[in-house]
């Protein structure tokens, strides 16, 4: 029997756009759509003709589609990623590398789906990627890959705005896989295309004191903010120990008058 020995995940790592990102963990899914249909013939269990087995038959092999998702840890250098003219562009294609050490899975042309950002008290920032790619991943090996544990992490602290105690950013990208039938024996159960549709973007936000309706969230010099209306605020309190908290929902939607432009800008201080 030959032995295996893998080394465990410290050593893996992630890029996004080609750079890196401190994976704190990622997953890929190839979900296939197949299509079922109730037999045609379906007898009373105890019935002559028996049928105590009957289930569904597959009637089509149905679509493909790649669905992933990322969580690291932000860092200086990943901030770059955060901008209008990259992941936050609507349509903006990218390189996703997840890699556990040992194995490299790649996936080229992908769209995101939802980005988030967030931070509290006492901890550094984090964010989330959510994308989805119209082919198969591609299988490699990590031997010759350069990575570094050098990047520096962003702390709460470096965030935020007036009197928060804790924030969340989203953002949304409406992608649609458009299946068409193949020519030429092209494989027509993945998508042709995938369709970009609009984007928005919401703002959660706690304060320790008086309501502070915030509509922007800074992050070391760079500044997001979104264009829209409050959707919610109140107060809570939990109990003898905990003190008064105030909420504060922001979402994006401009104005009819002033058209569907950006949602999110970003930009030095």
């Amino acid at each position: 029997m030959v032995e295996v020995v893998k080394e465990m995940g410290f050593t893996g790592f992630g890029r996004v756009d080609d750079i890196q990102v401190l994976l704190t963990a990622g997953s890929l899914s190839e979900d296939h759509s197949i299509v079922y249909m109730q037999p045609l013939s379906l007898p009373k269990p105890s019935g002559a003709a028996g049928g105590a087995q009957r289930g569904r038959t597959k009637y089509a092999s149905g679509t493909h589609l790649v669905n992933g998702s990322l969580s690291f840890d932000l860092t200086w250098s990943a901030l770059g990623l955060m901008k209008p003219d990259r992941l936050l562009r609507r349509g903006y294609q990218f390189k996703v590398i997840v890699s556990d050490g040992e194995n490299t899975y790649e996936c080229k042309k992908c769209y995101a789906t939802s980005i988030g950002l967030s931070g509290s008290v006492g901890g550094i920032i984090s964010a989330t990627l959510s994308f989805i790619h119209g082919k198969e991943w591609t299988i490699g090996s990590s031997k010759g890959i350069k990575f570094s544990r050098e990047n520096e992490m962003i702390g709460y602290w470096a965030s935020g705005n007036t009197n928060v105690r804790d924030w969340s950013l989203t953002w949304n990208q409406a992608i649609e896989p458009m299946y068409l039938n193949g020519l030429n024996d092209e494989d027509d159960r993945w998508p042709r295309y995938l369709k970009v549709g609009m984007v928005d973007a919401s703002l959660d936000v706690t304060t320790m004191d008086r309501i502070y309706r915030h509509d922007t969230i800074t992050i070391g010099t760079t500044t997001f903010s979104i264009h829209g209306d409050t959707q919610s605020f109140g107060y809570s309190f939990n109990g003898s120990a905990d003190v008064g908290t105030y909420s504060h929902s922001f979402a994006s939607g401009p104005d009819l008058t002033d058209g569907s432009g950006a949602v999110i800008l970003t930009g030095a201080e």
